[in-house]
C-alpha cells in the first residue's frame, strides 16, 4: 500500500554530522546508480539516525565521481530524498514493490516504526494497487519487483536469442537447418522458435489485458511493433498447413518483420 505519513519531529542531537564532501555553495551531490540528485547538508541532518544523516555517509563518496555514490535503487530514492526535503513526509512509489521499499529504507538505515508513532488518526493509507495495476507496472517496469527484473531478463533474452536466430537463418549456409527436417537441429532451432514466440505472445497478451485504457493500447508504437513482431510466426504456421506449396521463400517479408523485436530493447533504456 501506499502510504502519507504526517511531518515529525527529527532527532534531537547535541551535535550533528559535519559533510566533509560539499560544493562551494555547500551542497552535497549524491549518485545512485548513474542518477544524480543534489541537497544541503541541513536536510538530511534532519534524520541524523540515518545512513545519509550520519558520518557513515563519508564511507560513500567517490573521488572519480565527486559524489556520494550508491549503487541502489534509483527510483526509490527519489522518494527517500523527499522524505528528508519535507522533514518526514514518507510517499511509497506505487510502482516499486514494497519487499524493494522496505530493502531499501534499511540499507539507508530509516526506521520509520522508531521515527513515526503510527496512530491511526495520524497516518492515512491510499488504496491498495488492483491486481490489474500491479500486472501493468509488473510488465512495463523492471523495478516494481523482483520478479518483474526476473521476466524483464528473459524478455530481454528472447529477443537477443530470436535476432540471432533471424540472423543465423539469412546464412545461406545454415538455412537448411531451417528449413529442412532431415536434420535433427532442426527441431532445436523450431522448438526454440516456439518458445520464443510463446513468451512473446503471452507477454503481449498481459500487456493488452493489463493496459490503463485497453481501446488506446495501440496508440503505443512500441505495442504495434510488439504486434508485428510475432504475428509473422502465426501467419506462417497457418499458410503451411493451408497450402502443401508453401516454400520459405514466401515468407521472406514475414521473417523481415520479426526484426521489430529488437525494438522491445528500447523499453528497458531509460
Amino acid at each position: 500500500k501506499q502510504w502519507y505519513q504526517r511531518r515529525v519531529r527529527g532527532n534531537n542531537k547535541d551535535s550533528y554530522h559535519d559533510y566533509k564532501r560539499t560544493t562551494d555553495n555547500n551542497l552535497i551531490k549524491i549518485n545512485v546508480s548513474g542518477k544524480k540528485f543534489t541537497t544541503t547538508p541541513d536536510t538530511l541532518r534532519f534524520f541524523p539516525d540515518t545512513l545519509l544523516g550520519s558520518e557513515e555517509i563519508e564511507e560513500y563518496y567517490n573521488e572519480e565521481l565527486d559524489a556520494y555514490y550508491f549503487d541502489r535503487h534509483r527510483g526509490f530514492f527519489s522518494a527517500l530524498l523527499f522524505f528528508y526535503q519535507s522533514k518526514g513526509v514518507f510517499r511509497s512509489p506505487t510502482n516499486i514493490d514494497r519487499d524493494i521499499v522496505e530493502e531499501e529504507l534499511e540499507y539507508f538505515k530509516v526506521d520509520l516504526a522508531k521515527i513515526f508513532s503510527f496512530e491511526e488518526d495520524e497516518c492515512s493509507l491510499q488504496e491498495e494497487l488492483t491486481l490489474r495495476q500491479k500486472l501493468h507496472n509488473f510488465l512495463m517496469d523492471p523495478h516494481f519487483s523482483k520478479a518483474a527484473m526476473i521476466w524483464a531478463f528473459f524478455d530481454m533474452l528472447a529477443i537477443v536469442l530470436s535476432v540471432v536466430l533471424l540472423v543465423t537463418e539469412s546464412v545461406p549456409s545454415a538455412t537448411k537447418y531451417f528449413n529442412d527436417k532431415q536434420y535433427n537441429i532442426y527441431y532445436v532451432l523450431y522448438g526454440l522458435e516456439i518458445l520464443i514466440n510463446g513468451f512473446f505472445t503471452i507477454d503481449f497478451t498481459l500487456k493488452l489485458i493489463s493496459w490503463p485504457k485497453p481501446w488506446l493500447f495501440f496508440k503505443s508504437f512500441l505495442n504495434v511493433l510488439d504486434l508485428l513482431a510475432i504475428l509473422p510466426f502465426y501467419i506462417e504456421i497457418i499458410a503451411m498447413m493451408t497450402s502443401s506449396s508453401a516454400t520459405s521463400d514466401k515468407f521472406v517479408v514475414l521473417r523481415i518483420c520479426r526484426t521489430s523485436r529488437v525494438v522491445r530493447i528500447f523499453r528497458y533504456i531509460r
